[in-house]
């Protein structure tokens, strides 16, 4: 059995968890320029909403640099559809 980590977000049919390959693959680039913390962050926010960073549902946007910078998560088109499809 191959061993996961924390990021894991609901699908209609239950919750999938995504391997530690697939959090290097996200780590690398999906989510390349988050810190650690910030990462860390994007993943509760991927299990808390159920959106999929590798479907496009969920995206983290850092911006500016130094003590100006921050990151925010913005749902994608994909991510809107699958909660309207919820509701």
């Amino acid at each position: 059995m191959q061993e996961t980590r924390a990021l894991a977000t609901a699908s209609p049919t239950g919750v999938v968890a995504f391997s530690n390959e697939q959090m290097e693959v996200l780590r690398k680039t999906i989510a390349s320029d988050l810190t650690n913390d910030e990462f860390a962050l994007f993943g509760q926010v991927c299990n808390r909403t159920g959106l999929d960073p590798f479907a496009k549902q969920i995206y983290a946007i850092a911006r500016g640099t130094g003590q100006y910078r921050k990151v925010t998560f913005q749902t994608g088109i994909d991510g809107y559809r699958l909660i309207a499809e919820r509701t």
